[in-house]
C-alpha cells in the first residue's frame, strides 16, 4: 500500500494523474488518497496516516520536510452566459458588484484570500457570497450561475478549454500560489514510499 495525502485542490487535478503516472510501473501499488484542508492533511502526516502530501500551504509543524513542487496561478472564471464572459478586464465597480465564490474560509491562509487582501488594498470591495470546502463546489456553483469562481487554473483548465467556463482578468496583479511535497523529517519512509518521492523530484524537474 502506499498512504498519500493531499488537499483539495491537488487531490482534485494533480495527484489522480500522478498516481496514474506511477502506477505504470508499479502496478503491484495499492493507493489510498486521504483528502482535507492543508492543516487537516498535516495532522495526517504527523500521527503518520498517510506517508506523503502534497499541500497547497506550508506546514506548521517544524517536525515536517517540505520541498517545492511548483507555481499554483488562480484563475478567476464565470459561466459561458455571464454578464462578464465576455469582457476583455473586470472592473474594480464589477468585482464589487458581482458576488465571489472562493474555496478558503475566512480568515484562512492561502492564496484566494491574500487575492482578496490584495483587492482591498487597491481600494476595491470584493463581494463574497459564499466560501466553499471544496473546488468542485465553486465550480458546481459557478455552473448555477452563483457568482464568479476563484480557484488554482489547474482545477478549472480542461472545463474552461471544454467551453463549460470562460476565465475572465480581475484587476490587479496575478496572484499564484505554491504546491508543497511535505512529509515527516524523522519517520523512515516505506520503500514504495520512497519510490514515489523520486518520482514526485522527477516530475517536478520536468514541470
Amino acid at each position: 500500500p502506499l498512504l498519500v495525502g493531499g488537499s483539495y485542490s491537488p487531490s482534485a487535478s494533480l495527484l489522480p494523474g500522478l498516481l496514474a503516472q506511477f502506477q505504470k510501473t508499479h502496478p503491484k501499488v495499492e493507493f489510498q488518497l486521504r483528502t482535507n484542508n492543508s492543516q487537516a492533511v498535516e495532522r495526517m502526516l504527523l500521527k503518520g496516516e498517510v506517508e506523503l502530501a502534497i499541500i497547497n500551504n506550508s506546514p506548521v509543524s517544524g517536525r515536517l520536510k517540505m520541498e517545492f513542487y511548483r507555481n499554483e496561478p488562480i484563475v478567476a472564471f464565470v459561466h459561458p452566459h455571464h454578464p462578464l464572459a465576455g469582457k476583455p478586464r473586470v472592473t474594480r465597480e464589477e468585482v464589487s458588484r458581482y458576488g465571489l465564490i472562493v474555496r478558503k474560509r475566512l480568515g484562512g491562509r492561502g492564496t484566494t484570500n491574500a487575492y482578496l487582501r490584495h483587492l482591498l488594498n487597491q481600494g476595491v470591495a470584493p463581494r463574497v457570497v459564499l466560501r466553499c470546502d471544496t473546488p468542485e463546489v465553486v465550480k458546481e456553483s459557478v455552473r448555477d450561475r452563483l457568482g464568479v469562481g476563484i480557484s488554482f487554473r489547474d482545477v478549472v483548465e480542461k472545463s474552461i478549454k471544454r467551453g463549460e467556463f470562460k476565465a475572465i482578468k480581475l484587476p490587479g496583479k496575478t496572484f499564484e500560489g505554491k504546491s508543497l511535497i511535505a512529509y515527516h523529517k524523522k519517520r523512515a519512509l516505506s520503500p514504495v514510499a520512497q519510490e514515489f518521492l523520486r518520482f514526485l523530484r522527477s516530475q517536478r524537474d520536468k514541470v
